[in-house]
């Protein structure tokens, strides 16, 4: 065959699909002008490069591979395709559409290598970044995996129904499986939840976002059921938890229960393990002993000994109020360095050593949110327990990834 010759350098355009995922912030931010670029060399070699980010990647005439590297220890393969000038990268989840630069634009490239951010565009970028659920190569390793995962979904292999709960670890997270029960949904019919603890045994805060969660019945995946009202643990999988924390989870699908024996998979998007436990549909174990929450996990020494205030940030103060819902809520204010000062803040309430579920404008008053002071910034969480929050406060430069840097403790009343 003649040879491909689509080495070179390439400027992302736009991406399709990539939903839930950091692709959509990463596809905001091109959108701001920042170019996200992919390059091919000749030998096969190559790389994705965003801001400080670098990726190594190999590719061939239908494939990019980029080897296991920073937090993401399994291979990513996506598809490849190129015409005319023209690349396409992806999985059946997203598709990231580039374009060949130009003689200009590839000597500007050249001298300036991936780009710089400064003055307010840079803090508008930083901010999207600080939504990102990690270091930005990190963050963006993660959602190709995510896709590529879903792309490339094992099959669960048969096995008889677990005497028990199933216990093994996923990276740093332990996992125990403790069984499923049955429940209806209006729209999906028969739905199976399973249930599981999770302990984070990793040095940070982490959620369930990268973990992939697969059932399986007589052959074919189950579709996932993501809201039962009496199944409060669905919810839990959005939050953050402390290291040492072990949360309850749940997850559910709609199946069959005069159906065989169903296959139930916790693996990882990132990392290596799985957890794998099978029920029988006509006998299930049932919902185990409600979950709660406890104040039973101190933060780590590292953040326990930082400072309430950091380079101009700090708390305020706080309200306790009542939402329309009956919800008992927090709102609170702190303040924050004008954006001159180069550094962008936000902020993470934990309470129970698990993060607040955020409200905005909770009570009704769109007004009061407008009238905050550029140099406040006023958020609201749903509490949980009587339990005191904390408030970690994050601190983001263009140098540096968004880490802990001031925490504080607000008794609640």
């Amino acid at each position: 065959p003649e040879p491909l010759h689509a080495e070179g350098v390439y400027r992302l355009t736009g991406i399709d699909g990539g939903a839930g995922s950091d692709l959509e912030i990463v596809s905001a931010i091109v959108d701001l002008g920042v170019n996200f670029y992919l390059v091919l060399h000749e030998d096969g070699s190559g790389s994705m490069r965003f801001l400080e980010a670098e990726i190594p990647l190999e590719w061939d005439e239908s494939n990019v591979i980029i080897p296991p590297v920073g937090g993401v220890t399994k291979t990513i393969g996506l598809s490849f395709t190129y015409q005319e000038g023209e690349a396409e990268i992806g999985t059946s989840a997203y598709v990231m559409a580039f374009e060949a630069l130009n003689e200009e634009e590839l000597a500007a490239f050249d001298t300036n290598g991936s780009g710089s951010l400064s003055g307010m565009a840079g803090m508008v970028v930083n901010g999207l970044i600080g939504q990102m659920d990690g270091e930005l190569i990190e963050s963006l390793l993660f959602s190709l995996a995510m896709g590529a995962s879903e792309y490339e979904t094992k099959p669960i292999p048969e096995g008889a129904p677990s005497a028990g709960p199933v216990s093994g670890n996923v990276g740093d997270l332990d996992f125990t499986i403790l069984g499923a029960s049955r429940e209806q949904d209006e729209a999906a019919g028969d739905v199976i939840v399973f249930y599981y603890d999770v302990t984070n045994r990793s040095d940070d805060l982490v959620s369930m976002w990268y973990q992939e969660m697969t059932a399986s019945q007589d052959g074919g995946f189950l579709e996932e059921v993501y809201e039962l009202e009496d199944v409060p643990e669905l919810f839990y999988v959005n939050f953050d938890f402390l290291p040492g924390k072990t949360l309850r989870c749940a997850v559910a699908f709609a199946f069959d229960p005069a159906g065989g024996t169903l296959g139930f998979r916790i693996s990882s998007y990132h990392a290596d393990g799985e957890v794998i436990y099978y029920a029988d549909p006509m006998d299930l174990s049932g919902a185990p002993e409600a979950y709660v929450f406890r104040d039973d996990t101190p933060l780590p020494a590292e953040m326990a000994s930082l400072p309430e205030e950091v380079d101009g940030a700090g708390f305020d103060f706080a309200e306790f109020l009542t939402d329309e819902e009956g919800r008992d809520i927090i709102r609170y204010t702190l303040h924050v360095p004008v954006e001159e000062d180069g550094a962008y803040f936000y902020f993470t309430p934990i309470q129970d050593g698990v993060s607040l579920q955020r409200l905005w404008n909770a009570t009704g008053d769109e007004d009061e949110e407008e009238a905050v002071p550029s140099r406040q910034r006023t958020e609201t969480g749903v509490l949980r327990t009587k339990d005191p929050v904390t408030i970690l406060i994050y601190r983001e430069t263009e140098e540096m990834a968004g880490t802990v840097a001031a925490v504080v403790t607000v008794p609640v009343n």
